[in-house]
């Protein structure tokens, strides 16, 4: 499909025996996230690690023993753009089209070893699905925009229909050399509430973390569906409690730290960004039909 949108891929499959154990391998690039049974596997976040990827690649290895069962099971795999897909930034703003790698891939190996001694492998063939996923836009530096109505509950999941889905396209590999990853990975490691919410211009509201910190804010909103939810962050205020955008490197790469989400309607609704990151400690809320609370942010630090 041709789309800027963060894209799905799925798989299901049938295991016939009494599992002794799993071990799924995985490098999805820029940023993955693997799915199976409709639980998120690990806990790792912006994986994997950043490096050239014609000299080498990173693939991540998880025990996944206890996501599947004897029967019908399903994969998921969904891919952000990273340091490898960085046109937003480079290409579009400089030209530098020596850092953009191509469109997201991944590749993946499931090795299921049964009771009695035989083992299956499901791996990243023409067998998969594609799709548009509700993330429109996702940028390291320039953030990322998420839509909830287009999101496909059990996408990840045996039984879901997927008929209106694309046959995946087999990708060649971005040429370096596929290593394990032994790097320390990123992770969630504090979550940080609001100190305070300030509105200095009608409509706006600036949210204090109370520290600078490199990660992300986690959303609680309810809102009418379609309602979008804009999120600029900075390090510092203007002395009217705006936020500086200057003090969050503007001048040199061009595109401004923000994050929006599109809600879903219907009730309470979270929802935290997947494929980027800030270094913030303010955060500007627009979009909002009412006066926020400083329980609708709270700060993920990675």
């Amino acid at each position: 499909f041709d789309s800027e949108a963060a894209p799905l891929f799925r798989r299901e499959f049938t295991l016939k025996k009494d599992i002794a154990a799993a071990r799924a391998y995985i490098c999805g690039l820029g940023y993955y996230e693997l799915h199976l049974n409709g639980a998120k596997v690990g806990d790792h976040v912006l994986d994997p690690g950043q490096t050239d990827y014609t000299e080498r690649v990173f693939y991540v290895t998880y025990d996944v023993t206890g996501l599947l069962k004897s029967g019908p099971n399903a994969a998921g795999v969904m891919l952000g753009d990273g340091w490898y897909n960085q046109r937003a930034v480079n290409e579009r703003k400089y030209g530098w089209g020596d850092v953009v790698y191509g469109d997201p891939r991944f590749i993946f190996q499931l090795r299921v070893d049964y009771s009695d001694g035989s083992s299956d492998l499901i791996v990243s063939d023409g067998n998969w699905k594609a799709s548009p996923g509700p993330i429109l836009l996702n940028n390291v530096y320039a953030g990322e925009s998420y839509d909830a109505r287009r999101e496909q509950p059990g996408w990840d999941a045996p039984g879901f229909v997927d008929g209106g889905w694309a046959r995946a396209k087999q990708m060649e590999a971005p040429g370096g050399v596929l290593e394990s990853q032994k790097i320390p990975p990123v992770k969630r490691m504090a979550t940080l509430k609001t100190k305070s919410v300030v509105n200095p211009k009608p409509d706006v509201y600036v949210f204090d973390m109370g520290q600078n910190f490199a990660g992300w804010a986690r959303l609680r909103v309810t809102a009418p569906s379609g309602t979008v939810i804009s999120m600029r962050f900075a390090e510092s205020v203007n002395p009217d409690g705006t936020i500086n955008m200057e003090s969050t490197g503007v001048g040199a790469i061009h595109v401004e730290q923000t994050d929006r989400y599109t809600c879903r309607g219907g009730g309470m609704e979270t929802w935290e960004p997947r494929f980027t990151y800030h270094g913030f400690r303010y955060v500007e809320m627009t979009g909002y039909p009412g006066t926020p609370t400083p329980d609708m942010l709270e700060g993920i630090a990675v």
